[in-house]
């Protein structure tokens, strides 16, 4: 979303580029409305382009990023591409990952204020063990600011589903899930850095609740540095998943205990996201499965949580 409310969604479309699953956008306006028509993404159509993600600077200029197998039916890559604020593409669709050996997947995408922005994922056995989280840097030129570069410390059994948020300065908070790290199924880790891409401290336990999985994280920061990160936690709130977050400071303190989000408990709760304000407000939203319905909930929050 740029400063003035607009934003851009994108998703994965089948047989509409030719292709097999394509990758396809709409701007809209504060007001809801749609601005211009829906447009194609990936200019390579070759395979399938799926997995997209969205960031956007104050300005309204974007980036789309996507997982591709157009150049191996087996092994997938990161591509992205830049547009102006009223949809104009700003050169080609490039690749992110510069290790290309077995597969990269799952883009995240955060873009700050002036248009610089960084791109995690997930690589299979870059780190040595499995699936590992990797990220690369880029001015608002889309030129890379040094190399891709391992997330995780953490390396046994698997890191994924990378989430992230940047600051108003530049400074930002990697969020993933990793496997049998805090004892007990998949936990809830994040590792912060500065705007040069140099880690703050060490990589961190999110949850203290460590029974059974919890997954699937969203992390986003304000203006000063200030973040919240939000997932889904198994049985926590007694029955089935259940939507928890916890809130922390910009030198990565812990502001009072994770707590639950949704209220209403019955069916899972699953498939957080989160969205924040410069001031630190914050909404997280969810899929509530409601006896044979599911919905989409969200739930609003002040700075203080």
């Amino acid at each position: 979303m740029d400063a003035d409310g607009d934003f851009v969604v994108a998703w994965i479309s089948y047989d509409q580029d030719g292709d097999g699953w394509g990758v396809f956008a709409q701007r809209y306006s504060v007001a809801g409305s749609q601005l211009g028509a829906e447009f194609q993404v990936n200019s390579t159509t070759t395979g399938r382009q799926f997995s997209p993600a969205v960031g956007m600077d104050e300005d309204g200029d974007f980036i789309i990023t996507w997982e591709s197998d157009q150049n191996s039916s087996s092994e997938n890559d990161i591509y992205a591409r830049r547009y102006h604020s009223d949809g104009t593409p700003i050169g080609s669709e490039f690749r992110v990952n510069s290790h290309t050996s077995s597969s990269q997947f799952r883009p995240a995408i955060s873009v700050e204020k002036d248009g610089d922005f960084i791109i995690t994922w997930v690589s299979v056995d870059q780190d040595g063990s499995g699936f590992g989280i990797y990220a690369q840097r880029y001015d608002s030129l889309g030129t890379p600011q040094g190399g891709e570069f391992q997330v995780n410390t953490w390396t046994t059994g698997q890191q994924y589903f990378p989430s992230v948020g940047t600051d108003d300065s530049g400074n930002f908070v990697i969020s993933w899930m990793s496997n049998l790290q805090d004892g007990d199924s998949q936990g809830i880790y994040a590792q912060r850095y500065d705007s040069s891409g140099q880690p703050q401290g060490q990589e961190f336990p999110v949850n203290s609740y460590t029974t059974g999985a919890q997954s699937f994280a969203s992390v986003r920061v304000d203006a000063d540095g200030d973040f919240v990160v939000a997932w889904q936690s198994d049985g926590q709130d007694g029955s089935g998943y259940g939507i928890y977050a916890r809130r922390f400071n910009a030198i990565g303190e812990p502001q009072a205990n994770e707590f639950q989000v949704n209220s209403s408990t019955e069916g899972a709760q699953r498939d957080v996201g989160i969205s924040i304000d410069a001031a630190g407000n914050f909404v997280i939203t969810w899929k509530s499965a409601l006896l044979a319905d599911r919905e989409i909930l969200a739930k609003q929050f002040d700075a203080s949580g």
